[in-house]
C-alpha cells in the first residue's frame, strides 16, 4: 500500500523531544509501542516504563537506535515496515498506549496508519497523535519536508472516529509557530529547510513551551490528539 513505509525526512531535537513529552506524560501508561522513533529522541524519554517497543522503519536510524538503546531492557527497538504491522515482534491488541509523534503527516494514506494503530492497542487502549496543525500555513516547505498535509481538529477527529477510536482529548500547542509558519512560510517564501537550521533552532523549544503555558492559546501550529480504542 501506498505511503505505509513512512520515512521521516528530518530528524527533531532533544528540545522539541522534552516538549512533547511534558504535554503526553500524563497519557502514558503500561506497554508503550512508539510508531516512526527515529533515532529515539522521544523513546531516550520513555526508559522509565514498564515496556516500550520502538519502531522505526529506516534501517540506518533504527540502527542508531540500537546503538543507544541495546542496553535498556525494557526498550525494544524494531525495524519494520509499518504496513507489516502487526507481527510477531509488534503484536496485535498488545499494547495499551500508542505513540504517533509526527508521523500521520507523512503518510499518503494516514486512516490506514490509524487503522494499524487500532490493531495494535489493546481494547480502552490510547492512541497519542501529533500532527502540524493550520492547514492553511501548507506550503512548498512542507512538501520539501514530506508532509502530505497539515491538519485541523475536525479532520482528524473524523478520521481517529473512522478508525475505530473515541477521541478524549484535544490540545493546540506552539502558539508562536503559527507567526513564524507565515514569515517562513509566506512573507519568506521558503521552499527548503536544512537539518542543521532544525537542530540550531531546536533550544527554542523551551521558549516556545514558557509561552505556551503563560499565554494559552486556542490554536497553535501543532495538535496533539488523544483517542480510545472502542
Amino acid at each position: 500500500m501506498p505511503g505505509t513505509n513512512l520515512s521521516r525526512r528530518y530528524s527533531f531535537g532533544p528540545g522539541y523531544a522534552r516538549y512533547v513529552f511534558s504535554l503526553i506524560q500524563p497519557y502514558l501508561k503500561g506497554r508503550i509501542c512508539e510508531l516512526g522513533s527515529g533515532g529515539g529522541e522521544l523513546t531516550e524519554l520513555l526508559t522509565g516504563y514498564e515496556s516500550v517497543t520502538a519502531v522505526e522503519a529506516e534501517p540506518a536510524r533504527h540502527l542508531h537506535a540500537l546503538q543507544r538503546f541495546g542496553y535498556s531492557i525494557n526498550i525494544d527497538c524494531v525495524c519494520a515496515r509499518y504496513d507489516h504491522c502487526p507481527n510477531p515482534q509488534v503484536p496485535r491488541s498488545a499494547f495499551d498506549t500508542l505513540l504517533a509523534v509526527d508521523f500521520l503527516q507523512y503518510s499518503s494514506d494516514d486512516l490506514f496508519e490509524l487503522e494499524v494503530m487500532s490493531d495494535l492497542l489493546c481494547r480502552n487502549g490510547h492512541a497519542i497523535v501529533v500532527v502540524p496543525a493550520a492547514p492553511s500555513l501548507y506550503a512548498p516547505l512542507d512538501r520539501a519536508m514530506g508532509y502530505h498535509r497539515r491538519y485541523d481538529r475536525v479532520y482528524l477527529q473524523d478520521l481517529m472516529e473512522d478508525a475505530g477510536f473515541e477521541v478524549t482529548d484535544v490540545r493546540f500547542f506552539n502558539g508562536p509557530g503559527l507567526l513564524i509558519g507565515w514569515l517562513v512560510r509566506r512573507l519568506l517564501r521558503r521552499k527548503h529547510i536544512s537539518q542543521q537550521t532544525l537542530d540550531r533552532t531546536d533550544p527554542a523549544w523551551s521558549i516556545i513551551q514558557t509561552f505556551d503555558r503563560l499565554i494559552p492559546m486556542p490554536v497553535g501550529a501543532d495538535l496533539l490528539m488523544v483517542g480510545r480504542r472502542v
